[in-house]
């Protein structure tokens, strides 16, 4: 029983490896479901660049109102990409 789970354990894993570089409708939907949940980390990630280049008081600033809009953003392109994934445009929006 247990060479047989491994054996397509093993099968799924390398199957899943021949879509990998192709663009379809469920890639689509996990690259927009991806951007939906994780695009809340645009914040502190944009406020790190901006310190990392300007200092403490403009990423407190300048930092937080671009995280915010690459928040924004992201959230949008992803709500779009997971909403509109069965429709045949599945290269990235945004690269």
């Amino acid at each position: 029983m247990k060479k047989i789970v491994l054996t397509v354990i093993l099968l799924v894993m390398f199957s899943f490896s021949l879509y990998a570089d192709d663009y379809n409708p469920i890639r689509k939907l996990g690259r927009g479901a991806s951007n939906v949940f994780f695009s809340i980390v645009e914040v502190p990630r944009q406020m790190q660049a901006v310190r990392e280049e300007s200092g403490v008081l403009s990423s407190l600033t300048y930092g937080l109102v671009k995280g915010f809009a690459c928040f924004v953003g992201r959230t949008a392109v992803g709500a779009y990409e997971a909403i509109t994934f069965p429709f045949p445009t599945y290269t990235p929006l945004v690269a």
